[in-house]
């Protein structure tokens, strides 16, 4: 049975995976806001943008693999992130780009469905192969392929994105040290998201519940507030 994240029980407070998806979802709002409304550089760009907003992807990275490992079904997990990924499309590029078609950079969803896609073949190399040299060498080359297939098609964080989640679901059985690297895996480049590790606070503080039901609310949020955040630009 695979390992699974172990929770720090000397956590001062709970949070349950709603609680950080909610959390996710602000830094996510805020980041988006910023880059609607405000002007890069600005000293509020880069606390809000720059700080708060790297929170999100990181705590949705998290939750993939939890997801991942814990839903019912992961062909109807797959499917709702492909879908919304193309539902949020054409409202990412308005809010982002102001315009409807921008092939240059996709959207976050289309990378979580490529590490969804990624964390799959991953769970089924301790099926195909037996030595341990193998299964490493054949998660190597998977985990690279997937790097090359984000990076390819532009999606948001690209090759970081894919790794900072093969991180986290290859160090799940060591508790926090999971999260630490995924956050490190996104600076590999540059520290243009040396807030994600103001993730790790939240992280921390991870109960391992699941806390309300808010599967279906995320994916609605994500282009409904990317919608809204570029008709109220329109309307200024």
């Amino acid at each position: 049975m695979s390992a699974e994240f172990k929770p720090l029980t000397s956590a001062p407070v709970h949070l349950s995976g709603s609680t950080l998806k909610l959390t996710a979802c602000a830094a996510m709002l805020t980041d988006h806001a910023c880059k609607v409304f405000l002007s890069p550089g600005s000293p509020a760009y880069l606390l809000l943008s720059g700080l708060i907003g790297r929170i999100a992807f990181p705590l949705f990275c998290f939750l993939l693999v939890e997801g991942f490992l814990h839903t019912r079904s992961r062909i109807r997990y797959g499917r709702n992130l492909l879908l919304f990924a193309l539902i949020s499309e054409i409202p990412f590029d308005l809010a982002i780009y102001r315009r409807p078609f921008f092939l240059l950079h996709q959207n976050t969803l289309f990378t979580l469905f490529l590490a969804l896609l990624m964390l799959v073949c991953l769970e089924k190399t301790c099926t195909k192969f037996s030595s341990r040299s193998s299964q490493a060498a054949a998660k190597l080359v998977i985990i690279l392929a997937f790097a090359a297939a984000a990076w390819l098609l532009h999606t948001d964080y690209d090759a970081l994105g894919i790794g900072a989640v093969a991180a986290i679901y290859l160090l799940r059985g060591y508790g926090f040290l999971s999260g630490i690297m995924g956050c490190l895996v996104l600076n590999l480049t540059s520290f243009s998201n040396a807030g994600a590790f103001l993730s790790l606070v939240p992280l921390a503080c991870y109960s391992g519940r699941r806390g309300w039901k808010l599967k279906y609310a995320f994916y609605l949020f994500y282009p409904a507030h990317l919608l809204l955040l570029y008709l109220i630009r329109l309307f200024l």
